[in-house]
């Protein structure tokens, strides 16, 4: 099973004639861009062999002046197994009140209970 992720931006976008390349060492995407934004040119390069060493595959779609979607396929085994037990001894950190969110209902549905402390960390940190 591959799963897809995608990152999309609306940004400029990239020409036709410059989308082979956008994978390619030290390349960007056209003279214009290179002086107005900047960077090595190496990041998509160092993305591309990072996802292949992974078994995937990257891609970009691109239109000019309408941005840009990039993305990569991962090979991800799908492992059926009983429901894990999850002990009342445990911290779950989330990253984001968005996480948050995300997984509240799920551990809900699971009969936990999550307690958020955001505020006494934001506290605690500032």
């Amino acid at each position: 099973m591959f799963l897809r992720f995608e990152i999309i931006d609306t940004g400029i976008g990239i020409e036709k004639a410059y989308l082979d390349s956008v994978f390619n060492d030290f390349t960007q995407v056209g003279e214009a861009t290179a002086r107005h934004i900047g960077g090595s040119g190496l990041g998509t390069t160092i993305s591309k062999q990072l996802v292949e060493l992974m078994g995937g595959e990257i891609g970009v779609d691109s239109e000019l002046g309408h941005g840009s979607t990039f993305w990569f396929e991962l090979p991800f085994n799908l492992v059926l197994t009983p429901l894990a037990e999850i002990s009342h001894d445990k911290l779950l950190v989330l990253t984001s009140s968005t996480n948050k969110e995300i997984i509240k209902p799920m551990l809900n549905d699971w009969g936990y209970l999550l307690t958020s402390l955001e505020k006494l960390v934001i506290q605690f940190l500032y």
